[in-house]
């Protein structure tokens, strides 16, 4: 984990060095999961809404691709038990622009995050009773920047987020899709 955060932090600086402008953004998201369990030759399934919040920081690049960071929070509320949770995570995400227009700036997005769980399965995390509640997730993106104003922005996006648990005795996986909508300001 310290070395993921290591790598993280210098692609981040790396980019700093080769950006053309900084922004700073915040946003919410809407939709809805899956999670799939597979334990002892059984498969069990949950339907779930989401409601989340994000920040991000992200470095504009010179040919006006960009490189994303995001810390960001999913409560998660189960369709058909009174089972309720919220991830919390980080992702980082390169967004490859394209049609780049003055007002209108189409997107697709990949990257990867490390999500945790605050109460998996009715279990309280914190106090220890399920152990490496952590999760790596693939994140996928589409979307498209309005710039507003010259330093102002809103973006609206479609986010797929992969998560796979890591537990040893069994697969646990969420697959969440949400609508973000935030507004970034450009340095």
């Amino acid at each position: 984990m310290k070395n993921i955060k290591i790598i993280i932090f210098l692609v981040l600086l790396s980019s700093g060095l080769f950006a053309k402008n900084m922004y700073v953004g915040i946003g919410m998201m809407g939709g809805s999961g899956k999670q799939t369990l597979k334990y002892d030759g059984n498969t069990y399934k949950a339907d779930y809404d989401t409601s989340a919040s994000s920040f991000k920081f992200g470095f504009i690049l010179r040919n006006q691709n960009r490189i994303e960071f995001s810390v960001n929070k999913f409560d998660i509320t189960c369709k058909d038990s009174s089972w309720t949770d919220t991830y919390t995570g980080y992702d980082i995400n390169y967004l490859w622009t394209f049609l780049n227009r003055d007002q209108i700036q189409p997107y697709i997005g990949l990257g990867f995050g490390l999500y945790t769980s605050d109460n998996m399965y009715g279990q309280n995390i914190k106090t220890g009773d399920i152990e490496n509640a952590s999760a790596l997730a693939l994140v996928l993106s589409g979307g498209v920047l309005f710039n507003i104003e010259e330093h102002i922005e809103l973006e609206v996006n479609f986010n797929y987020h992969n998560l796979t648990w890591n537990y040893e005795d069994f697969d646990l996986s969420d697959d969440i899709s949400t609508i973000y909508v935030g507004v970034n300001y450009k340095f």
